[in-house]
């Protein structure tokens, strides 16, 4: 009986010896056929040929941006292709730079195209820091690319956006937001602004953030859709809101009046909302038309420039 036993015991540690090596490979392999869309053609099933430890990468001279990558270790694969681990990655332009951090990640020797996988988080010089679970670098394109969940904030954190999916150029340094935008914009004596659109572009200087489709700008009450707005900030001053400017089918209510236009600009630092393009305020029985409607003293005051009140819808509909 003994002596089965013992071979018993000898059999469990070969099976434990045996998933030990077999099972990170068959996860290996799945995690390449399930991220075989963002890696391209470049990744396939191999076994490896390598294993390395405190990896540093540098991408050569040819490229317009340049990456420098440090790991704890890689394994090396036949079809040169590393899986890294624990990465610090630095993609550097003419114009911008990025660095980057993630748990794990692969690089293709042949493309140099970077994945990172797991914690990915990035702080740019264009002002904006974001962190996601999967981000992608086309050598080819000089993008940046995910499909996952998105976290944005400025640096002074007067700006924070949420969105899925996202694609920047490191060569411009233009950021896309691809669907499902969410920003909250500080106002130095107001309360805060709220977005909400299907996508978003922010420029690399941080002179402007334009929201697009779908637009809701909302602050406390007060609301405006729209088509499209231009968040425009004080270049000296990064994540300073110097105005917003929306655009297409304007509709403006605090539940009180309701304001109807062309387009409207908030100018933040001297408290106005001018609503200009056929605009029209609607406050219960009375409708105000002229060639220019401004709102001032936090909403609280109403000037129509060029244009007279009409009291009685009857007669307006007459």
């Amino acid at each position: 009986m003994a002596k089965y036993k013992h071979l018993f015991n000898l059999l469990l540690v070969l099976s434990v010896a045996l998933a030990g090596i077999l099972l990170p490979q068959f996860l290996f392999k799945t995690l390449v056929f399930n991220s075989s869309k963002v890696r391209a053609d470049s990744i396939v099933n191999e076994e490896a040929t390598q294993v390395m430890k405190n990896i540093r990468l540098r991408s050569s001279k040819d490229s317009k941006v340049d990456w420098e990558m440090n790991a704890d270790s890689a394994t090396a694969f036949s079809s040169n292709t590393w899986k890294l681990k624990d990465c610090k990655v630095s993609l550097l332009s003419a114009q911008n730079s990025i660095a980057l951090t993630s748990r794990s990640g692969f690089v293709d020797l042949n493309t140099k195209n970077l994945n990172l996988v797991g914690d990915v988080r990035a702080v740019s010089e264009n002002g904006f820091n974001f962190k996601t679970e999967e981000l992608f670098f086309n050598n080819k394109k000089q993008e940046v690319y995910t499909e996952e969940d998105i976290e944005l904030v400025n640096k002074s954190e007067k700006i924070k956006v949420n969105a899925v999916g996202l694609r920047g150029n490191i060569v411009s340094g233009e950021l896309d937001l691809l669907s499902e935008v969410r920003c909250e914009q500080s106002v130095l004596g107001f309360d805060n602004i709220l977005i909400q659109s299907n996508k978003a572009k922010i420029r690399s200087s941080l002179s402007d953030i334009r929201f697009m489709d779908n637009l809701r700008v909302k602050q406390k009450q007060f609301t405006i859709k729209g088509r499209e707005a231009f968040f425009a900030y004080d270049e000296k001053r990064k994540g300073e809101l110097k105005s917003i400017k929306v655009k297409g089918d304007i509709r403006a209510s605090d539940g009180i009046k309701t304001a109807l236009s062309e387009k409207v600009e908030m100018k933040i630092k001297e408290d106005v909302i001018l609503f200009q393009g056929n605009p029209k305020l609607i406050m219960g029985d009375n409708e105000m038309v002229g060639d220019e409607i401004l709102i001032t003293n936090k909403q609280q005051n109403i000037q129509v420039l060029g244009g007279n009140i009409k009291s009685n819808k009857e007669d307006l509909e007459k």
